[in-house]
């Protein structure tokens, strides 16, 4: 609609994007569509320079990051603005219709921020069953509606219970997949150690390192870190062309090889006939091809064979 809008006041609402919610999400978020804005999308339109593009980061709270140490939550901050990202904290939103969103500070003044695009990600609400489960078992939930649970994930009084992944509250755990995934994971050991007659362990979700390398935010220099050890690096998502499948970009210093994760052809073995004609007399012997084609055409006779039965003549 920006490509089609010539009024420049009328297309502004067209380029803003409005992310609601600064934690891991929004910032990648943030940071991946700055980076298509101002890199791979700079040459697509005639209208209107992409690089224009406004991305609003609103969150409640005084900082991003809120979950991940100070170091991470300063550099998170600095290369976003570094990417033109508009940080606004302390911003709750209070409206929203299909042209922009209506904000409050925690000042009590207020604002509206015209944007076609709005982009949730402060979170979602748990699903039902956790405040239901809660009730029966007698454990507590947070606001969220995720079920309170021990450090070795089982329910307070029901140890033969356990709760993982995004219906969990322990320890402030950000809901993402790495986390569902190392619970559900931790919960079967579990069983598996009562079973033998061994203590459980609490589950020790990883920590971000100092030198970091994990949750990054794209175009940040190189890769910034976030407590999702293991998940793929969100800055090499960002510097590929958005108009080709993840799986099939060239790996960056690796011409002529596809992407790790991608199924090559499986080459055909000499044994198998089933491959083109071509293909099959190549791998052939000469002898091979005389003997079938002996065998398949009635009244042949080769060259070497006329020339014996001329001369015995």
């Amino acid at each position: 609609m920006a490509e089609l809008e010539t009024d420049p006041a009328a297309r502004e609402p067209w380029l803003t994007f409005a992310i609601v919610g600064a934690g891991p999400t929004g910032v990648e978020l943030a940071g991946q569509i700055a980076e298509l804005s101002r890199r791979a999308l700079r040459h697509n339109y005639r209208n209107f320079d992409p690089a224009a593009a406004r991305i609003v980061l609103l969150d409640g709270l005084d900082t991003v990051l809120s979950s991940f140490p100070d170091r991470l939550r300063r550099r998170a901050r600095h290369d976003l603005e570094r990417l033109r990202v508009e940080v606004r904290l302390g911003t709750r939103v209070v409206g929203v219709d299909e042209t922009g969103l209506d904000v409050s500070t925690g000042e009590g003044e207020t604002g509206r921020i015209e944007a076609r695009t709005k982009i949730w990600a402060a979170g979602v609400q748990a699903s039902p069953l956790g405040r239901l489960l809660a009730e029966r078992a007698g454990a507590t939930v947070d606001r969220s509606g995720r079920v309170e649970v021990q450090p070795d994930c089982s329910l307070s009084g029901h140890p033969e219970m356990f709760v993982v992944g995004d219906l969990m509250a322990l320890n402030g755990l950000p809901g993402v997949a790495e986390v569902a995934m190392q619970s559900g994971h931790h919960a079967a050991r579990t069983i598996a150690r009562r079973l033998r007659g061994s203590e459980p362990k609490p589950f020790r979700y990883p920590r971000p390192r100092d030198d970091g390398d994990d949750l990054a935010v794209p175009g940040g220099g190189r890769d910034r870190t976030a407590p999702d050890r293991g998940v793929r690096r969100m800055a090499d998502v960002a510097r590929r062309p958005p108009h080709l499948p993840h799986g099939l970009q060239e790996p960056r210093g690796r011409p002529g090889q596809l992407d790790r994760g991608v199924p090559r052809p499986r080459p055909t073995p000499a044994h198998d006939y089933q491959a083109t004609d071509t293909r099959a007399d190549r791998r052939r012997s000469s002898r091979d091809r005389q003997r079938i084609t002996e065998r398949e055409t009635p009244g042949f006779i080769s060259e070497k064979r006329r020339v014996t039965t001329t001369s015995n003549g």
